[in-house]
Formats: structure tokens, sequence, C-alpha cells
């Protein structure tokens, strides 16, 4: 039953009234049903049209209020709402502003109230009133509360120490509009294509559009084009967002139903703070209890109301993070629901200002006298006399709790932070709260040990043995046995200044709160705007290690003249003490002082590392001036952090590290600390911070963790690293946590400094490796050798400096035996060649010094311009220049195309080699991805030479275009030519060093095996896939000309490699005995020239493991024959001389004619007719063969058989037939001419008509659904469509139901095209249908009897057999090689038993599971459902005039199999009175062959339909599959005649 209702009011609360609407027409059914249910019902409005009315007229005739003031005796309009609001600004400037956060669609301005004593950032209680439009009551009661706070001075109270917000009127067209048109319009105003508005409160994004919301534009609860489509919502985001971090308490004012909702509304789960909001909820029910007796029901919202998502409450609290986030659904006033009379304003507004009070009241104890503190403690501790440290070690997660519940405490001091359970934490805690703490430890059974009895004791110790038994030190000089002071720290840095003056240069970026200077040190070798490692130390003043590392840092870089180069090339600038107002108190006064010393109002200092500001004041920091965690009264309130930020944002752009020095803990520190997600290229700082930590480990085994500060710390936010990685932009910043020491951890006893500080010179050294030794520019003491691994174990040792920076393999580990050639930095020798001797490996120096022989070798004179040569190495201008003077001198053959720019704006230029035509094949050749193979260019040109300027070659291009681009990566290429010889990847800039391998960019495994995720090495894989413009580039021209491209070239060297798919793993490609023979065909024409071999094999099994190779790419996009051409050695390898060209690219040239050749044969259909049994079974023996597609299958001897072969077996398949004496014939000398011309064709004829039918053209998918949706609305009586499903590709899956009405009678199914490029049979259904419902003569066939026909079970298929692949079969469900089922075999009823394939790319894939495919789970449905009426199945295929019954996977006979070959003849006799054509009856593993997984086994056996029948229609044109669409008629005319027999057998067996 359907009836026209609006529900007013929705809960899931029992006992509970539900208010409902219902139009006059729907009523007695409603009431009627009710009734049926035993529901008890009473009517509260006869009229609602008539109240509303009567209401409309009582306000019309009442007198409006005057501007400026308030009454709650009436419902006020929007703009008399608005000018009081105004009004008060004026009368109360000192508390109240008004603010327009934004304007309705309809233009009225969205009003916002603030009352306020004065101040910023306090805690705020915000709310918003209707927001739907209808609510009245809502706006009324916000009015009465602004009226309480702001004229009622005994309410001043309320706004001291927090701040009120309020927008009364959220839908301000809605609003007016239920005044002036429509009284219970609950949306927006915006206008939609059918309907208006939106409902707001389903608009916000945050589970936007999920459940309890529609998608409907006319329904109630429509969520809107998009999240946030609303202007009036759009306001309420930006305004929330931009005050988040004040807002306490929001409140979203709706109204009726006497409830306090708190999230989620968007599903049936609780925030984890949902004991607060309970609490807090039943605060305001509480209040107005007490006042008038009345009770709200506080709970979730999706508990009590259902779900409903994109609520405003639920972003405030998920989007925002506002804690307490309410939703009130005030009362509806007397019986009336919405429409509450005017008289029931004043007692449903003064109940919830008590209720508000409360809020106030919570809002104030939590978030402002929480700051009343014990005065005792207002001042800092200068004396830590009877102080102890306790190390707390907590096993469970209770246990943690309750430690961490001491965290916030200034009582509790944490020297190290609450980590994980088992994880020690010490905390040194207040004399006055020991026998508490340990009294809460005992009741818990927490496992504790006091580590310091007396930490005043341990200071005092301390002191006697660090001070001034040594005097102080000398001036300007330093010392790593003592700690220094400032004074000296300071004077120490100005001397270095004066004796370096070439070298050293101090700056004073700011000064202390007290006035102390803020000293930078720069160490540089001079220039601009070089690369810059930045380092602070001692932000947090009792960390005494950090300033000596940083001083030792500076000592070794100036003072040591062996670490000049570390400064050559990178600048380094250093701030030792960052904080030196704190760090001299520690020093005089309070040794365990953190912060500086700015005072407060209560307590002195900030911790300047939660002073910054990015994500300022968040998790991890304190808003308590007395907190170790102090944020500060702003952002960077502090001078200290200010200076820091003010010279970092100077030179942004130049530093590239940046680095806060901290201790205690053995931690290398990455972003981010204020959440637990990982940045974007934490795989990088995890690299880097790993070699750090190794460096450190070497030197004496001290053990560093590297992670983010939130998983490996704690959290915290404002933060020095976390800002200048998201503010500063520099992506490589690390907080470096030193080894800790005494007693304290903080006092690292002065006789440990030099271990600490050589340590870690040890990982800063590593750290400016990277920075700038990457990107190398020259080779001086580079080597190159050849190394012999003989045993497993020496191979390994090998590997194991593959990702050293100072080792680039020229050639890769691969087997034993084989030489590796291995380019060696100076550093790595000593070493590698330790290693090589200890090992015995068998190795050779090819080359001394790879600097001095690139002098000597690699002069290269220019080219002409426009002209080519192949004596030398031409440069990427002049070979730019070359493909355009081809262009100018063969324009009717050659085209220029600008496929994109690299990064440094060169262009990417690509030959098109071609007679003309469209749609031909293509082969597709680049060149040069890796910049340093200089040896691939000239090939690429060579083949273009050949083409184009070679007459005798004119043949090549006549049925075969040609692309080509001969540089893909031409920044590199010049930089190789220009800078540096061996430079391999593009240019691109990264966050320490420059380029990505353009050959591990590509989308195909990216990121997995042999690709790098750390920028600095050779096979770096990109920051994200096709990251690189260059790669871009190509996936964008492959990606558009994919079905023309019939080979993919990428030409590289060294090593004598024809590779094929894949090298991400040791999966073999579906074709590979296709790549292989072809291959073999290259290999056999180069080595025809000269002798010459290449290895083919697959590029993991030959070469290495590589991940996101263009030849995997264009694999997996569809190209089936990719190769990688990796070109003969010359020079030291990747350097061949000159003279080498000619001979390498001639021989290159006749394998290309070659695949060029084999391109350009085709595809061939054979009539191949056995004629004895054991020539069947050797024509079936090449069933498993990729390259025959069986078309007709072996059944019987003398029965011709129809297979297309592909052009690399045919001559084998010939000469096999040949001498088994086995007959056959050419039936299509070209399958791919024959289907381009039926496309051509195709592509001639105009689409059918929308609704109409046509039997003269085959018609697509849409055209068959406009056609049976027609019928439907021309003939609703007899006719209707339904969506039973949709494909994987999102068609729907629609059936046509032919039925004179009633239920229970027999039903005739049949559907069509589960194989999709079986076209005739789409028609047939087609036929069907037309018959039944447009010829009356037929009408007598649906009175006893209905049809339910689907006329394509495989749209996706069908749709692709038109658009791409004419002769596709399966589905297009995506596999992990191979796309597509065979649906046919899909269905559980013996799947895979037999005749079905495992194999993804076999045409009778029978998929991963039984019906794993939503086309056959549909029909499976469907069938199920109706499987008691479902008397006669048929599946309707092509070719080969069978009429096919159960079984398929057994020879055995069906239990009916009389009655279903009686019938089957009869249907064959029907149709050969047509026109002669002979079907042949039997069961399918009889008549055609054994299989499995078929949908009329299935339906036999498990749907129970007893009469099914395959259906194999004629069939047609040259392939069988395609016959032309002259054959529709006849085939379908014929058809219907044997389709009049089924339903006269099952009309006469089941119609009584």
């Amino acid at each position: 039953m359907t009836v026209d209702s609006i529900f007013w009011s929705k809960h899931r609360v029992p006992s509970k009234p539900i208010d409902v609407m219902v139009s006059p027409d729907g009523q007695d059914d409603f009431e009627t049903t009710l009734s049926s249910y035993d529901l008890q019902f009473e009517v509260v409005n006869e009229n609602v049209e008539e109240n509303i009315q009567t209401q409309r007229n009582r306000i019309r005739s009442a007198a409006r209020v005057d501007s400026g003031n308030v009454t709650f005796t009436e419902f006020m309009r929007h703009e008399e709402i608005n000018a009081y609001l105004r009004q008060l600004e004026t009368n109360y400037p000192d508390i109240v502003t008004t603010e327009v956060i934004g304007q309705s669609f309809e233009g009225r301005d969205l009003l916002t109230i603030r009352i306020s004593s004065g101040g910023s950032n306090k805690p705020t209680i915000f709310g918003d009133a209707g927001i739907h439009a209808r609510e009245w009551i809502a706006p009324s009661t916000v009015l009465y509360i602004i009226n309480q706070l702001v004229e009622v001075p005994e309410n001043s109270y309320l706004y001291q120490s927090v701040d009120w917000v309020f927008i009364p009127v959220a839908n301000p067209d809605g609003y007016e509009y239920t005044h002036e048109v429509q009284r219970m319009w609950r949306k927006t105003r915006s206008p939609g294509t059918i309907c208006y508005g939106a409902d707001p409160n389903r608009n916000f994004g945050f589970h936007w559009s999920e459940s309890g919301s529609s998608s409907w534009q006319c329904s109630d609860t429509y969520s809107g084009r998009s999240a946030f489509s609303e202007v009036e919502t759009q306001a309420l985001r930006d305004y929330l967002e931009a005050h988040s971090e004040d807002v306490k308490l929001y409140v979203a004012i709706h109204t009726y139903g006497n409830y306090i909702l708190y999230p989620w509304s968007y599903a049936n789960v609780v925030p984890d703070n949902a004991a607060e909001l309970q609490i807090v909820g039943d605060l305001f029910n509480d209040a107005v209890y007490n006042y008038n007796g009345h009770n709200y029901t506080v709970g979730n919202s999706a508990v009590l109301m259902g779900t409903t998502a994109g609520c405003s409450d639920d972003f405030a609290l998920g989007g925002l993070g506002i804690n307490l986030a309410f939703t009130l659904e005030l009362p509806g006033g007397s019986t009336s629901s919405f429409d509450p009379p005017a008289t029931d304003i004043l007692w449903i507004a003064e109940e919830a200002f008590e209720g508000f009070k409360a809020w106030h009241d919570y809002i104030q104890s939590t978030y402002v006298n929480n700051a009343v503190q014990n005065p005792t403690l207002s001042e800092a501790i200068t004396d830590y006399e009877n102080f102890k440290v306790y190390r707390v070690t907590p096993k469970s997660v209770d246990e943690a709790e309750l430690i961490k519940s001491f965290e916030n405490d200034i009582y509790f001091d944490f020297w190290t932070d609450m980590r994980a359970i088992d994880a020690p934490v010490d905390i040194m805690v207040h004399p006055e709260t020991q026998d508490m703490f340990e009294d809460a430890l005992q009741s818990y059974n927490v496992t504790y040990d006091i580590l310091i009895e007396n930490v005043q004791e341990t200071i005092d110790k301390d002191t006697v043995v660090r001070t001034r038994a040594s005097a102080r030190v000398e001036a300007g000089s330093v010392t790593f046995t003592e700690f220094m002071r400032y004074d000296e720290i300071t004077a120490y840095l100005a001397q270095l200044a004066t004796n370096y003056p070439d070298t050293v240069k101090t700056e004073v970026v700011g000064r202390s709160f007290e006035g102390r200077d803020i000293m930078l040190i720069r160490i540089s070798s001079g220039g601009t705007n070089k690369t810059t490692i930045f380092a602070e130390a001692a932000i947090h003043a009792r960390e005494w290690i950090a300033p000596p590392v940083a001083l030792y840092v500076i000592n070794q870089l100036v003072e040591n003249p062996e670490n000049a180069y570390m400064y050559e090339d990178v600048d380094w600038a250093i701030i030792p003490v960052a904080n030196p107002d704190g760090y001299e108190y520690t020093h005089t006064t309070t040794r365990l002082w953190r912060k500086t010393r700015t005072p407060g109002t209560i307590c002195y200092g900030v911790d300047p590392n939660r002073n910054f500001d990015f994500n300022w004041s968040g998790t991890g920091s304190s808003t308590w001036q007395c907190d170790q965690t102090y944020v500060g009264w702003t952002p960077f309130s502090e001078p200290e952090t200010q200076a820091i930020r003010d010279y970092t944002l100077a030179h942004k752009d130049e530093i590239k590290l940046y680095l806060a020095i901290h201790s205690q803990g053995q931690w290398m520190l990455y972003p981010w600390g204020h959440i637990t997600d990982e940045p974007e290229n934490s795989e990088e700082l995890k690299t880097l911070g790993g070699l750090f930590r190794d460096a450190i480990y070497a030197v004496n085994g001290t053990e560093y963790t590297v992670g983010t500060t939130a998983n490996v710390l704690y959290l915290a936010s404002g933060i020095s690293v976390d800002w200048a990685r998201a503010a500063a932009g520099i992506n490589i910043s690390y907080t470096i946590e030193l080894p800790g020491g005494g007693s304290a951890g903080f006092d690292i006893p002065a006789e440990r400094i030099e271990g600490v500080v050589e340590e870690t010179w040890e990982g800063f050294k590593v750290l400016l490796c990277v920075v700038f030794s990457y990107d190398v520019t020259r080779y001086k003491g580079y080597k190159l050798y050849k190394v012999v691994p003989k045993t497993y174990s020496q191979a390994q040792l090998l590997k194991e400096f593959e990702n050293d920076e100072n080792f680039d393999f020229w050639t890769d580990v691969r087997f034993l035996n084989t030489p590796v050639d291995i380019m060696i930095s100076s550093q790595g020798q000593n070493k590698f060649n330790h290693v090589l001797k200890k090992e015995n490996i068998d190795y050779s120096v090819l080359v001394e010094d790879l600097e001095t022989y690139l002098e000597i070798n690699n002069a290269t004179p220019r080219t002409v311009r426009g002209n080519v040569t192949f004596l030398d190495f031409m440069r990427h201008d002049d070979i730019n220049a070359y493909l355009e003077q081809l262009a100018s001198n063969y324009p009717q053959l050659v085209n220029i195309e600008p496929i994109g720019k690299s990064f440094e704006g060169r262009n990417l230029l690509l030959i098109k080699i071609s007679s003309g035509g469209t749609n031909k094949p293509l082969i597709y050749a680049e060149a040069a991805i890796h910049a340093r193979e200089w040896i691939a260019p000239p090939v690429a040109l060579y083949i273009i030479n050949q083409l184009v300027e070679n007459p005798e070659n004119a043949y090549l291009y006549q049925d075969v275009d040609w692309a080509i681009l001969p540089v893909v990566n031409p920044d590199g290429y010049e930089y190789s030519h220009t800078t540096a010889r061996f430079w391999r990847k593009t240019r691109s800039p990264g966050t320490i060093c420059h380029g990505v391998d353009g050959n591990r960019n590509f989308e195909a495994q990216w990121g997995a095996n042999g690709a790098s995720n750390w920028q600095c090495n050779e096979n770096y894989r990109g920051r994200e896939v096709f990251s690189e413009v260059e790669t871009l580039a190509i996936r964008d021209y492959i990606s558009t000309h994919k079905d023309n491209i019939k080979l993919f070239l990428d030409i590289h060297s060294y090593g004598r490699w024809l590779l094929y798919p894949y090298g991400y793993n040791d999966e073999e490609a579906d074709n590979i005995e296709e790549l292989k023979a072809l291959g073999g065909l290259f290999n056999d024409a180069v080595h025809g020239v000269n002798g010459g071999n290449y290895t083919v094999v697959s590029f993991s099994s030959g070469l290495y493991y590589a991940s996101g190779t263009s030849v995997d790419w264009v694999k997996e996009l569809g190209i089936d024959l990719a190769y990688t051409l990796e070109l003969p050695a010359g020079g030291t390898g990747f350097d061949p001389p000159a003279a080498d060209i000619v001979p390498v690219v001639e021989e290159t040239w006749e394998g290309i004619k070659a695949f060029h050749s084999y391109i350009q044969s085709k595809y061939k259909l054979y009539r191949v007719v056995p004629e004895t049994d054991l020539q069947t079974e050797f024509i079936s023996g090449f069933h498993s063969d990729d390259n025959f597609d069986f078309w007709s299958e072996v059944r019987l001897v003398n029965a011709p058989v129809d297979i297309m072969v592909a052009p690399v077996a045919q001559e084998a398949f010939e000469t096999a037939l040949n001498s088994e004496g086995i007959g056959y014939s050419t039936l299509i000398e070209n399958v791919d001419e024959v289907i381009q011309e039926e496309s051509r064709r195709q592509q001639r004829i105009s689409r059918v008509a929308r609704g109409n039918v046509s039997f003269t053209e085959f018609m697509r998918h849409d055209d068959i659904l406009a056609y049976i949706d027609q019928i439907a609305t021309d003939y609703p009586s007899i006719a209707s469509t339904e969506i039973i499903g949709k494909s994987f590709e999102g068609r729907d899956l629609t059936i046509i139901k032919i039925s004179s009405g009633g239920s229970d009678k027999p039903i005739i199914y049949i559907e069509a095209a589960i194989h999709a490029r079986e076209w005739i049979s789409p028609p047939v259904a087609l036929y069907v249908i037309n018959q039944l419902v447009e010829n009356t003569e037929n009408a007598d066939m649906y009175r006893d009897v209905d049809w339910v026909i689907l006329p394509v079970v495989n749209p996706d298929g069908y749709e692709y057999t038109h658009t791409d692949v004419r002769l596709w079969r399966k589905t297009r469900s995506p596999g992990t090689i191979c796309d597509g089922v065979d649906a046919n075999r899909n269905f559980d009823y013996q799947w895979m038993v037999i005749g079905a394939s495992h194999w993804q790319c076999s045409d009778t894939y029978a998929g991963y599971t039984p019906f794993s495919e939503v086309e056959t789970q549909t029909v499976r449905d469907y069938l199920l459902a109706n499987r008691p009426n479902v008397k006669l199945f048929l599946d309707l295929h092509s070719y080969g005039q069978w009429l096919l019954y159960p079984w398929a996977y057994t020879s055995d006979p069906v239990d009916n199999i009389e009655e279903l070959h009686a019938l089957g003849d009869r249907v064959h006799d029907a149709i050969s009175a047509v026109r002669g054509t002979n079907y042949t009856v039997g069961s399918s593993n009889a008549v055609l062959y054994a299989s499995s997984g078929g949908s009329r086994d299935w339906t036999k056996a498990v749907a129970g339909i007893d009469i099914g029948y395959t259906v194999e229609l004629p069939g047609g044109g040259s392939a069988g599959f395609n016959p032309d669409a002259s054959e529709i008629e006849p085939v379908v005319t014929e058809t219907w005649e044997g389709i009049k027999v089924f339903y006269e057998h099952i009309r006469d067996k089941y119609v009584k």
C-alpha cells in the first residue's frame, strides 16, 4: 500500500506517539492498515490547511512588532528578528556585536549575534535555529535566550568568562516562505531541475548523502546536489571552521519532540565521548525538570530517531572537533506540532533558557575554572627538596589511563611520556601529592620504582661537580668536557667569525624576552641561494646536552680542515641556544626549567615547542599557564619562536633540512606530532632517519628509534618541525632526541658530552650526504668496477650495496659467474675493496677515474641544424630540428606532434609516419627515458630516416603507421651532455635530490619490487604515479591511441636483451608464447647482420625486478606486444664511442623490419575437417594455446571446425595439418579487415530512432532499452519493465514482462547475449517482444501465459563489441591479468568440472567463484524468486543451428529427455518449414561438447525449471559471429515460428 504521507515526528522510542500528516486520498487506507495491526491512533488535527490558514490570518491581522523590538507573544518575521539584533548592538555596544556571515540564496542576510564581556579566545557556546523553515518556535526560543542574556542585568555573569554566539534564522528564505506561501515548508529555496530546495540538515559534509537522506529533489530530506551545496550551510561551515578552537558547545535548535540528541546520527554508533555527552545532556534536562517538571529524552540520535546523514551536529563533532555537539528538539507546543500557538512561545523559551544556563555552568567549570590552581605553585619552583622521580610501568589500558590522568596536574612533571603498555614512564612528583600518588598506584596494582628520592640532592651534587671547581672556559674557546654557559657559547661563535671571516658569519636573528641575543652562525663557502641545513638547539631550557651537539657540529665544520668539503656546496645555519633566558635560568635558579621566561598572569613562561603556528593549541599541549606544555596566549607569542619563524621563512627556499635538537630519548622523530598519520614523504623520512640511526649505532652501539612524533613519543601540537614541514614547506624536518643521562635524564653528566657529540656528528655527516651528494655532477675519483660473483653468498654481499648512495649498479646482480658493472664514488671504494678481498670476490677496475675518461672520450661536435648524423651523438635540439625538417620536406608522409613539455620546458616531439587513412595498425617506439643511454636516440632516428628518406622502405608504412618519440627525457638527456654524463633520471626537483626514474613512474604495480621510495636513488619511483610530465605525456598519447597500437617498443641500453612483461613479479604474460616467438623473429633478423644475439625473456627473469615500467603498463592497458629493447653496451657500458652507432642502428633496423612484417600479417580463420577420431583429438590439442580461438567446437568426424589463428602460429599450424593429412581451407584471410569493414558500416548507418525497433540493423544496448521502455509506455496494460540488476560497469539489466494480468501464471523466460559477440540473439528476443505486443493477432499468447524477456544479459560486453573488440565474448569485470568472465560458465552447478577454464585470459574462464559476476547473480536471483512459475527457460546464442537441452557436463541422459527431444524436434520442424533451416536437437554434451557451469544445466538442476534449451541460432557473414544485418529478418521470422511451438507446449501442459 502506498499512502501520500509526511512524518512530522520520527523516532524509535516505544510508547511515544508518532505524528503523521496524511493526504485526503490516503486517509481511509491508512486508518484501515493501522487497525489491521491493532495500532492505536487518534486524529489530532482534522484539517491542517484550515488551521494553518487560521494561524496565517491571525498573524496578518496582528500588529507587526516595532522595528528593533522583540515580542514573545507572536512569531517574528526574519527582518524583524535582524532589526532586533542590530538594535541590541546599538544599545549595548560593549557586549553585543552582530556579523553578517553570508547571504541566503535569495539574498537575505545570515546574521549572527555575539554576546561577550570582551577579550579573545574565550570558551564559546554556539547555537543556530530555524535551519528547518517550518520550525517557528526555534528562532523565538533563541531570541528569548538573547534577550535574557543582554537585557536582564542579573544574567550578566553568564557572559563574563564564556562568549555566546547565535544565528536565530539559519534558513531565512525557507522561513519567510512558510510565512507567505506554504506553512509546512522545511527546506531551503534554491531551485532544482524539478523541485525547489535542499534539506540543509542533510547537506553538511560529514557522511553526506548516506542513510536517512534522499537523492530525490522533491523529498523533504533531499541532501542537495553535493555536500554544502547550499549557501546557508556554507556560511555556517565557514563560521564554525574559523572559530572551532573557541566553540566548546554547539547546539542545533529544532522542533519538535523534547529530545536532546547527540552524535552520531549517520550510523548506530556513538562517539568516544558519549559518556560526557550523556552527562551534559542530562544537565539540560535536569534544569528543565527542576523548573517546571517537563522532561527531555537524552540520547544518541541514531538510536532514538533512526540514522540520518549530513547533519550539523555530526559535522561539528566529526568534522570540526567540537566535542560537545547537540541537536535540541524543542516541544511541539499544544497539540499542533510544528505550528504551536504563539501563546506557547514563552513557556518553551523559558524552560529552554534554564537548560542553557546549566550548559553555561558546565562550560564555565570545565574550561574556565580549571585555571584556578594552588596559589603555592603560582611562582616557578626553585627548590626541588623532597621532590621524587617515580618510574611507573603500566601493564594494561586501565593502568595507562590512570597514569595519563595525572598529565595535566602541575604537581606532576612527566619527564618521559606515555607511549605504550609496558613502556616505563618517569614522573617527578611534588611532595604534597606523593602519598596520594602512591595510594592510587597501589590501588590499581601498578608497578613502580623510585628513581630519585630527593631531586634537589641530585641537583646539588651535580652542581658541586660541574660548577666552578673548574674555571669558566676561556673567552672565545669551546669545551666538550663541561656544559658551557650562554655568554661563553656566543663568545665562541663570535671568535669563529673573527678567525674564519670567509667561512663564518654570525647573525642576531632576534632577542629573547629578557634581551639576550638569539645568535645564529652561518657556515658557507660563499655564494647565494645555496642549499641550507638549519638546526636549532635548547629550545627547551633544561636539555643541556643539545647545545654541545650544535657546537660540535660547528667546531668540526669550521676548525677541522678535513671537513671543508661539507660546506662547499651546502650552507649551514645553526642556533645553538634558541631559548637563552630559560637556559640561563636552569644554570642560576631552577635546573629543570623547560619554558621561556615571559611572565604570565599566574605563572612564568611558555613552552616554545608548543608555540608554533601549526595546529597550535591542539592535542598534547596545554592552555594553562603553569603547565609545562603551555602553548602561550597566541601562536608565536614568544620572541624566541618569532625569531626562528622569521629566519626560516626568509630562507625557506634554500633550507632543505630542518633539525630541532632536543633530549632525552634517543629518537629521530619526523612529522606529524598532532596526529598519528604519516606525512606524504614518510618513506623518504624513514629511510633518511634510518641512515642517521645506523651511522650513530656504528660508533658505539647507541640505538635510536625512527618514527613520527605522535607514534613514537606522544601527541604534540604547535611544534617546530611540524610547522617547518607544513608552513615553511621544508619537507625534511626532524626532532633529534639525544640520549639522556644522570639521575634525572635531563642532567646528563659532563663526562658523557664527548661520546654523545661524536656519535651524533656521524649522523650529521650522513644527513649532509643526503642533502648534496646525490645529484652528482662530476665523477672525479669515481671508478668503474667489473665484479664476478661465483657463490650465492658473494652475490648476496654485492646486493647489500645496491641501496648505498655511493654505488651505482650499471648492470644488476642476476646470476652467478655473470659480470656486474658498478660505478663507485671515492667514499665507497675503501669499504668495497675490503669486502672484495675479504670474501675473495673476482673483480677488475675497468676505469680508474671516470672524470678523466669522460674528458678524453666525450667531446661531441654539434650537427648541422636540420640534418641527421650517425657518426656522432646528436643533442636534443638538433634531433628536434631534424624531425621538423622531415615534416617540412615530406608533408604528405610525416606529421610532427608536440605531445607535451618536459619539466624544464623542452618539447616532447613525436613523429608520425603514415601513408594516410585511419584506424591502421600502429607501431610505437620511444627512446632515452633513461638520460645516459645515448645509443637509444640514434636507433630511433635511424628507423625514422630509413622509413622516410629511403624509398625502398615505402612498403613499410603502406598498411602500418609509425609513431616515434626519439627522446622521452630531454631534460635528463641534455643534463648528461652538459653536466653529469651518467645522469639517468628526469630533472624535476625533489626536497633533497633531483629527478625521478621515468621507467619506474608508470601505473603498473607502482612502488613495488625494484623501485625505490628514496628520492636520491637511481630507481626513485616519484612521489606518485605519473608524477612526471614526461610520463604523463606518454600516458596520454598511448591511452588515446591504444586501440591502434599493435607493438610498443621502449629502447634502452645496455645488455642485448629483448624483454617482455612482466617486470614487477615472476608472473608470465598471457600471450607469452607469441611474445617469445616474435622476439625470436627479431633476434634472427639481428643475428643475420653480424652474428649478434639477443636474449628474449621476461623482464624479471632476464634482468631484474622492476615495477612501474612502461612495458608493463602498456601491457596492462591492453597492448599485447610490448618490449623493452636493451641495446648492446659500448665504451664503459652506457657511453659507447660514436663509432659504434652505425653497427648498432643497422643491425637493430633489421629486427625492426621483422617486427613490421609480423604486425602486417593477419589473423586468419581456418575451417578444418577431421576425418578420423585421431584427427579430432589432434585438433582438440590446440584448445589450450592462446594463439587459437575456436569459433566452433570439435564434435564429430567430418564436422567442420572453425578456428581463428594468430599470425605467429599460422605457418606451424598449416604444417601440422598437412603432416596429419587433415583437410582445411581459409575462410577469412584477414579477420581484422572484415571486422573493421563491419565497424565502418556500423558507423555509417544512422542509429535507430529512440524508442523504435529495427530488424534491418543491429541495435545498441541503450536503443534496445529505449524500445522496451517505449513498449511499456505505449501498452501499460500488458507490458511493464523492471530493472532487475546492474552490470559491472553500471548498465541496467532490464526485463520486459508481457502479461494480461493476474498472478501465478506459467512464465516463459527468454534471455539473449550472455555471450557478447553473438549479435543475432538480441534481435530474436526483440522480435518475440514485438510480435507479442504489437501484433494483435498474437494476443492469445499472453492471455494465460506470462512472458519475461531479458534482451541483453551481458550489456558491458555487448557494448564493448560495438566500440572496441568485435569478437569479445565475456563480461567486462576486471581481472588481475585479463578482463572478463565467460558468464555461461559462471553458474553454480558443476562449476569448473569440465569444459571451463581457470585461466583468466581464456574465453571460457569460469570466474574466481561461481556467480562471481553481477550479471549471473541477477539472472540467478530473478529465476529463483520466480521459479514456481517459470516453466520454460530459453537461452539464445549463436552460432550453430542447435537446439540443446541438458546435460552439458555429463553424457548421462536428463530425466525428461523424451519430452525435451520431442519438443525440440517439433520446434525444428516449425523453423525448417519457413526456409529450410535445419537444427540439430540433442543434449549439449552429445551434440556440441562437454561444458559445466552453464545457465541451462543450472536452471534444470537448481532452479527446477524442467524445460530449458540453449538455442544456437544460425551463423552468418564470413566470421560466423558477424552475420550481415540483412540476415536479421530471415533469422528472427523463422525463429518466431519455433517460439510459438514452445509456447503451445507450455500452454497445453500448464494452463488448466
